[in-house]
């Protein structure tokens, strides 16, 4: 994959999938309050990722609510995390 130079637009992504609640190597995923602490810093680093891709000059998102947030162990790796967020434009009131 190229390295997008500096002050150009990212490609645009695909649309959103669902993803699988368990991994192929058989370990689960755990529910967890949308409050956790590790579930909100997780959310904070995806919103700062949807910043950089979908934001601009006009369009301002900002978390509004972690609505569901589920954490898969991986091996020695550590852990995935599956969030449902909400987010509001908030340049666009």
């Amino acid at each position: 994959r190229p390295v997008p130079r500096l002050g150009a637009r990212p490609a645009r992504p695909g649309p959103a999938r669902a993803l699988p609640a368990g991994g192929g190597s058989g370990s689960r995923a755990m529910e967890l309050p949308p409050s956790h602490f590790p579930a909100a810093r997780a959310a904070a680093v995806a919103v700062g990722y949807l910043r950089y891709l979908r934001g601009g000059p006009g369009r301002g998102l900002e978390l509004r609510e972690v609505r569901r947030a589920r954490r898969q162990d991986i091996g020695d790796a550590g852990h995935k995390y599956y969030l449902e967020l909400e987010l509001e434009d908030v340049l666009d009131k």
